[in-house]
């Protein structure tokens, strides 16, 4: 009978019970052909899925349904068992489900599939997946059994195990949920040595948790101070071992310490005991070990985020090398996030202060006055270099002078006494001094060709650097005309000789390879400028005839000419050509009579579709356009449209009407491209014009590329951009399509930052409604001023964004805002988790802007609305800052906080930093003197990612000479790098150890913890006899290496003499308990199982299986991270000095308390529970009838140390 005629789809809701029990019947029948009792699971998992949508009203027999499962689990087909693992992963739906599966003793089922070898790795698969399900259920991490857990550490910690890797991911994901659980089960080791040992993929996910355990004291407990994580600092210490596997190592260590510093967390707790940790690492590189060094430098250049001078770029497409990567970098960010503070730079300086003061220079000044490996040396000469830079940016100046000082290196270089070492002290100053010359000659190449790419979307720097370009090309046009205007005949006759061109028909030549073009170029950009000088040239000679003739098109010489760089030069020379002809009215009358401008008319006018003349289509042809100078001819009419004269000549020969009709071409996209970039804006006419019309175009690709057209135009300071730039993309706000409107929005966000821009932005009064949440970044620019506030909050904007900033907004900004910083520190993009519409998703970048190691803090809405005293107003009326900083005294320092509590607090912060940013914002903070109140928690928070978060809060007050004051009162010095505004300061502590201090936090060891809890199950197991006693005892040993052979031996021997001990359930269960409550390796496990082979299980065995107890101890009270009163500190030293008394001196050998109970705990009495006190953990927060209330922590991850929330 086919099982889909028992329950036919339009009969889900008729006979459902019936329905059932034919199911289930067909299910336990061994009888029954395979694939009939999979479909009929399959219909099982149908129902239980409807019936928990809701589709079907019934009631089922929960039970009944999982017993037949659980029969069909022991059946020996292993496809069987296979899809049975696979519809409990179906149906375990919510949690009491899942407290279902255990009850019935499943675990005991998946523990037997998961020791079984490479032959049932399908039915391992879904047994882990059945697992990971249980985890994912809610409230499913408090139930899963610590059997599992074990069993899941037994997999992760063996190196050739095939499900090694997904076994670590599961306890990561576990630890997050329920890190006292995981601990309890030797996990947190297990975590730190696949870390260690790969794979590779993993890594991000395992440092996540462990900086999520580090990160607040409930978790750090499960920790040993200054033990499980610094044993990975230890292999750098390792001067003996040698060869592949100890680089290897190295390296992998090397990336943890580095992703560990690249957190507050991780920072603020190596910084423990005096920065033990952070010396050693210094220390270090005084052993004479160049591997171990040279992975230190490396380290080091990664974590100060500077380039290492031997690395390649990061990005394989990138032009840029590391060097001019660090030259863009100090000249600031791109002009789109002008004014927004950098908080990786915060955290850099921090990171610098507390490697300066553990003596990294020192120990680099003495690693190259050794004469050892010179890559090392060259290598540690330029991180020197690199430090002293970072510390005249980002440090106070009492510190930036003792990092330019190197004292010991010039005291080095000025002792006669050792002229060995005092060559080498001169040689490294010599080689620091040349680097900075030779970044100081890099700046202007670096910026110079980042403004030749603007156009192709790379980093341009905004109007600083194009009016300074402007001021010195000015400079250097007048001296050239004085030049031109003094040079006298005879050296004005021999310039003109020298070109080679003409003076008369006698030895010239008509072969432009062969005319030298210096001598024409230093002809036209000085001499001819003179008119009387360009009056004689016209007379007298034909070098201006055969230089236009030249540059004709149908002379195919110019326009032949194969495109590369060394040939530009001839773009060049044309343009200067053109230039120097329209500034006299013999130029404009030789333009006029040449067929030059004719000729290039003619040619693109038979593009026009209504011509069909073969010549003009091969002229500018895509392929000639690409590989020929054909292409510059837009160039050099570029050139003649920054004159009035230019201009007229071009309507003289209708250039401007052609470019009309080109720009409507279709297929021709590269000729559109060419004419907008290529002709001048600063006068209102034509280009203006063309350039709207482009923005219409009924293309998109078309008005995007008109788009960044216009930003390229607003960062080289175009000529009255308010009028007429900001106009087109105001216009372009209303395009119907999502992606042109976004990427207006961002060009107009930048535009803001000019006053006269924002200004004219808020006179055109763009539509609220029409542009959504992608315009947040813009409305918070214009509600920074007066007149924009006044608008917004006209359209009802201010009051509807502020009750969602204050109910929700805050929270979204620092999860992105945390993600953002991560990104930054690791160079790496991550995508936000929040959904695409919500209104903390980071609108759409025009181009990667951000290099490796930059990550700005985006505008808020309280601190724009704080920026105007009207905003101020607004605030202290609606009573939402005194309601952020009362939030900040209530939590600040908890030591125990939800989730929520921890997100909002953080968005307490950051809100009123963002609020102290500005100059009137300011006095709201010294009116609730909350700035006493973050410092304090900046110096005592047990939330390490709570101290960072403040780091970077209090440099956003430094942005105001207010609040320099205020903090310069409490002990902190503000920085402002020489490169950047005022808008980018940064503050520092002047005594920065007391700020890395960590309160002490007592290890809660899992051996007491364990005996007390498995105290129970163990005596439930009830008596056994003098074989079954000493069959135990050996099993017990197995869980020690040491004592496992000899244990193994014993075993085997037992079961060849006494076969029939080796087949009771009862016993195979108290072996099953020792496997869940201690520690046991996957080999000792499979020999285990070996060991009971002859267990089977039965439908009468699986009945006695449900009157036993369970294989775990209760584990119910656990609260993902939090004590339950009974868990407290106090008491357990006793349980700890009981049990210890009654220890065997042998297996008190191991590594700590973990160790012991791994190896020992199975083997001893266990002594009596101690009874402790109910004492009340102390929570902030709800109170009921004058008593406390323990909240439970929900599950969060820590991301670089900030506290993402779980879904």
């Amino acid at each position: 009978m086919d099982p889909a005629a028992i329950l036919p789809d339009d009969c889900m809701t008729n006979d459902l019970s019936a329905a059932t029990d034919q199911l289930l019947a067909r299910v336990r029948d061994p009888d029954e052909l395979i694939q009939v009792r999979l479909e009929c699971m399959n219909s099982l998992a149908k129902i239980f899925k409807n019936v928990h949508k809701g589709a079907i009203s019934a009631s089922l027999p929960v039970l009944s349904i999982l017993k037949s499962l659980r029969i069909a689990l022991i059946d020996p087909s292993k496809d069987a068992r296979c899809h049975v693992f696979r519809v409990l992963r179906h149906i375990a739906l919510d949690a009491d489900m899942v407290q279902a599966m255990v009850d019935l003793h499943m675990d005991v089922l998946i523990l037997r599939t998961l020791t079984r070898d490479q032959r049932y790795d399908a039915e391992r698969e879904q047994a882990l997946k059945l697992i990971r399900t249980w985890i994912d259920v809610p409230a499913g991490a408090a139930i899963i059994p610590q059997s599992l857990v074990r069993m899941l550490v037994a997999l992760a910690e063996q190196s050739d195990e095939k499900f090694r890797g997904i076994s670590a991911e599961t306890l990561c994901e576990l630890a997050v949920r329920n890190p006292e659980l995981v601990a309890l089960s030797g996990g947190l080791k297990v975590i730190l040595q696949v870390l260690l040992e790969g794979p590779s993929e993993l890594s991000d996910a395992l440092l996540t948790v462990l900086v999520h355990i580090l990160d607040a004291q409930v978790t750090r407990k499960y920790l040993r101070p200054a033990v499980e994580l610094e044993t990975i600092i230890s292999h750098f210490t390792d001067v003996y071992s040698k060869g592949p596997s100890h680089q290897e190592k190295l390296h992998a260590c090397s990336k943890v310490v580095a992703s560990l510093l690249k957190s507050w967390t991780g920072l603020l707790y190596m910084c423990m005991d005096d920065k033990r940790a952070i010396r050693t690492l210094v220390k270090a590189l005084s052993l004479p070990t160049d591997e171990t060094r040279r992975i230190l430098l490396e380290m080091y250049f990664d974590i100060f985020h500077v380039g290492h001078p031997r690395k390649p770029p990061a990005e394989t497409g990138s032009k840029r090398t590391p060097a001019s990567q660090d030259m863009l970098s100090r000249l600031g960010p791109s002009p789109r996030f002008f004014g927004r503070a950098n908080i990786v730079h915060q955290f850099v300086a921090v990171l610098l202060l507390v490697f300066i003061d553990a003596g990294l220079l020192e120990a680099l000044v003495e690693l190259v006055q050794e004469q050892g490996n010179k890559l090392i040396i060259n290598s540690a000469t330029h991180l020197i270099d690199k430090l002293i830079e970072l510390g005249n940016r980002l440090l106070p100046v009492q510190f930036g002078t003792k990092l330019q000082s190197l004292p010991s290196l010039f005291k080095l270089a000025a002792n006669f006494e050792n002229p060995t070492e005092r060559h080498t002290a001169a040689v490294v100053l010599a080689h620091i001094d040349s680097l900075h010359s030779n970044k100081d000659k890099m700046i202007t190449t670096t910026v110079l060709s980042a403004l030749d790419q603007s156009t192709d979307g790379s980093l341009a720097y905004g109007r600083l650097i194009a009016n300074r370009n402007e001021r010195v090309q000015r400079q250097v046009d007048h001296a050239r005309i004085c030049a031109g205007m003094q040079i006298d005949d005879t050296h004005f006759k021999n310039l003109m000789a020298d070109t080679q061109i003409s003076v008369n028909d006698q030895g010239l030549t008509k072969d432009y390879t062969k005319w030298n073009w210096d001598a024409v170029q230093e002809l036209l950009q000085g001499p001819l400028l003179n008119p009387k000088r360009l009056d004689e040239a016209i007379k007298n000679t034909k070098f201006l005839k055969r230089l236009l003739a030249f540059y004709q098109p149908q002379s195919l010489q110019f326009s032949d000419i194969q495109k590369n760089k060394a040939n530009l030069k001839y773009v060049k020379i044309g343009c200067e050509m053109l230039k120097t002809l329209v500034a006299s009215p013999d130029g404009v009358r030789i333009l006029c009579e040449n067929k030059l401008l004719e000729q290039i008319a003619e040619s693109l006018s038979l593009l026009d579709p209504i011509h069909h003349s073969s010549v003009g289509e091969h002229l500018f042809s895509k392929e000639r356009m690409e590989k020929t100078l054909t292409g510059e001819y837009f160039t050099m009419l570029g050139a003649l449209s920054k004159t009035i004269e230019g201009v007229r000549l071009m309507e003289r020969f209708k250039l401007y009407t052609i470019y009309y009709h080109l720009t409507e071409l279709r297929s021709r996209d590269d000729l559109l491209k060419a004419i907008i970039q290529s002709i001048d804006y600063s006068f209102d006419g034509h280009p203006r014009i063309i350039l709207s019309k482009v923005m219409t175009s009924a293309y998109k690709h078309n008005r995007i590329f008109g788009i960044y057209h216009l930003r390229s135009l607003l960062r080289s300071n175009a000529a009255d951009f308010a009028s007429w730039g900001v106009p087109l993309l105001v216009t372009q706000l209303y395009d119907t399509n999502s992606e042109v409107c976004e990427r207006a929005i961002a060009v107009l966000e930048e535009a803001c930052n000019d006053s006269q821009n924002l200004e004219t932005v808020i006179r055109l009064r763009p539509s609220l409604d029409s542009l959504g949440e992608c315009a947040r970044n813009l409305f918070l620019r214009l509600l920074s001023t007066k007149s924009g506030f006044e608008y917004l909050r006209e359209a009802g904007y201010v009051d509807s964004e502020m009750e969602f900033w204050y109910q929700e907004g805050n929270e979204l900004y620092v999860i992105y805002l945390e993600l953002s910083l991560q990104r930054a520190l690791d160079g790496k993009v991550v995508r936000s988790p929040l959904p695409e519409n919500s209104r903390a998703t980071q609108p759409p970048d025009l181009e990667i802007e951000e290099l490796e190691g930059r990550a700005t803090v985006p505008l808020h809405f309280y601190g724009s609305l704080a920026a105007t005293k009207e905003g101020c107003e607004l605030l202290r009326e609606k009573n939402h800052f005194h309601d952020f900083c009362n939030f900040i005294r209530r939590y600040g320092l908890s030591t125990i906080l939800t989730r929520e509590h921890l997100l909002t607090l953080k968005a307490m912060l950051w809100a009123t930093g963002k609020i102290g940013s500005s100059k009137t914002g300011i006095t709201l903070l010294i009116e609730e003197n909350i700035i006493r109140v973050i410092l304090e928690i900046a110096e005592k928070s047990s939330i390490l990612s709570v101290r960072g978060t403040v780091f970077s809060v209090l440099g956003l007050m430094a942005r105001t000479l207010e609040g320099v004051e205020e903090l310069e009162n409490f002990g902190w010095e503000t920085v402002i790098p020489p490169t950047t505004q005022v808008s980018s300061r940064l503050c520092v502590p002047r005594d920065i150890s007391k700020y890395l201090v960590i309160p002490n936090w007592k290890y809660i060891s899992s051996w007491p913890r364990l005996l007390l809890r498995v105290q129970s199950v163990l005596e439930e197991a009830g008596k056994f006899d003098a074989v079954e006693e000493e069959v135990l005892k050996a099993i017990g040993n197995m869980s020690n290496h040491i004592l496992a052979t000899n244990a193994s031996k014993t075993l085997s021997k037992f079961r060849n003499e006494q076969p029939a001990t080796f087949t009771r359930i009862e016993l195979y269960m108290q072996v099953m308990r020792m496997q869940s409550c201690y520690h046991y390796r996957l080999t000792a496990r499979k020999f285990l199982q070996e060991v009971f082979e002859r267990v089977t299980f039965t439908t009468a065995i699986l009945e006695v299986l449900d009157k036993m107890a369970p294989l775990s101890p209760s584990l119910g009270l656990i609260s993902h991270g939090m004590n339950d009163p009974s868990d407290l500190q106090d008491g357990w030293d006793t349980a700890l000095c009981l049990f210890t008394t009654n220890m065997s001196p042998v297996n008190n050998s191991g590594s700590g308390a973990d160790d012991n109970a791994d190896r020992t705990g199975a083997n001893h009495g266990i002594p009596p529970p101690v009874q402790q006190s109910a004492k009340q953990v102390p929570t902030p927060g709800k109170e009921k009838d004058g008593n406390e209330m323990k909240q439970n922590l929900v599950p969060h991850v820590v991301v670089r140390g900030f506290a993402i929330p779980m879904s």
